[in-house]
């Protein structure tokens, strides 16, 4: 069984995704596997190096922050960077899941449903929080500053388009991590239950 995670940045995927490990799942999470090839697959690279110039190296190698400037703010750029990065992504998650002796597997997408991930998921499960949770949450965990962390809420998909499309929705409002992760326990065992799924 597959299970599409996304969501809004700052909402408190990383919670779900521990519950899923922690009843016996694998989490395949998509930025790590992108971050990989950066580092690994020379056809990538290569193909990024013709598209946006070497100004995104350092030492010969591809830099996140100097490709992240590149990209940011211009939704061209983005795209062709999406269109580049997606089928390696793709290759990648398939030969995980392939590969994976886990009868539960958890997709940690960002962007599942620009992806063609979304079509091997079982279900997918759209997390989403307030707006000035996010913020707090994210300037703590990157070290950013307030107006940087709601520039990058405002770049990204707000709630409705994960409302419209997810099969599940997880508000994140609970006060603790704990509590959330107890609502979102219970998420991921009626899924199970409803699809007869035993792991």
């Amino acid at each position: 069984m597959l299970l599409g995670i996304t969501g809004t940045t700052g909402a408190g995927k990383t919670t779900l995704l521990e519950v899923i490990e922690q009843q016996g799942g694998e989490v395949i999470d998509c930025d790590s596997v992108y971050h990989e090839l950066l580092k690994s697959n020379k056809e990538l690279i290569d193909k990024l190096k013709e598209h946006f110039g070497t100004g995104i190296l350092t030492d010969g190698k591809v830099d996140t922050k100097k490709l992240g400037k590149e990209v940011f703010g211009d939704k061209d750029k983005l795209q062709d960077l999406i269109n580049i990065t997606f089928p390696f992504i793709t290759d990648a998650v398939r030969y995980r899941i392939d590969t994976s002796q886990r009868s539960l597997i958890a997709i940690d997408a960002p962007l599942l449903f620009e992806s063609e991930l979304q079509g091997l998921c079982s279900k997918t499960i759209g997390v989403l929080a307030p707006i000035e949770t996010r913020i707090s949450r994210i300037m703590q965990r990157d070290n950013i500053s307030k107006e940087y962390a709601l520039s990058r809420i405002k770049s990204q998909h707000q709630d409705e388009y994960f409302i419209s499309r997810c099969d599940y929705i997880l508000i994140n409002n609970f006060g603790s991590k704990e509590e959330f992760g107890k609502q979102s326990s219970l998420l991921v065992h009626d899924i199970l239950k409803e699809i007869g799924t035993n792991i």
